[in-house]
């Protein structure tokens, strides 16, 4: 199954899924061989009781990292939900993950956001993700600078807790690519 961008069926590869569930499957698989083809050592838990989704080891450093996607278009972007799963009892803890990865399934782009972003003090359970066209409204750039992230994979946990949303957006769509927080 491709990513969907260069489908030659009425249906879109993702829109052939059964459930939610199978296409979140699909969407894990698609984020570790992104992760693999970057060098990165990848672990999948067994079953479905831990808050996470993929390991990622680095060096000494092992990040928790829980797997999104969207195909839902508004606007100028795509809403993300960063919620569990409405059979799951609890929300999600920075005690159990480190990092977000949210792929814009249409547009085949991945953001990789700090999990202190959206479960820190301020919890946020959706996110606009705009990889397309500039967002109109300026809040809507906040994660534009997480888009194609992956440098994010080498960071430690305490370098990622460390992480805050940019105050100002970028001038440009395409410069919000570049302000990768250090």
């Amino acid at each position: 199954m491709s990513t969907g961008k260069s489908s030659k069926h009425s249906k879109k590869d993702w829109e052939r899924f059964s459930s939610f569930k199978q296409r979140g499957e699909w969407v894990e698989l698609q984020f570790m061989a992104q992760a693999a083809r970057r060098r990165f050592n990848v672990s999948k838990p067994w079953g479905d009781t831990r808050a996470y989704d993929v390991g990622i080891e680095h060096n000494q450093s092992f990040l928790r990292v829980q797997v999104k996607s969207t195909t839902s278009r508004s606007g100028a972007g795509y809403r993300c939900m960063f919620k569990p799963n409405y059979l799951k009892k609890r929300d999600y803890s920075l005690k159990e993950i480190d990092l977000f990865a949210a792929y814009v399934i249409p547009e085949d782009a991945w953001y990789l956001i700090p999990a202190v972003l959206l479960l820190g003090k301020r919890r946020r359970t959706m996110a606009m993700l705009c990889p397309v066209v500039a967002p109109k409204k300026k809040a809507c750039y906040r994660y534009e600078c997480y888009r194609e992230a992956w440098g994010l994979l080498t960071r430690s946990r305490a370098v990622l807790a460390q992480c805050s949303v940019p105050v100002s957006p970028a001038r440009s769509h395409h410069k919000a690519k570049q302000r990768i927080p250090s």
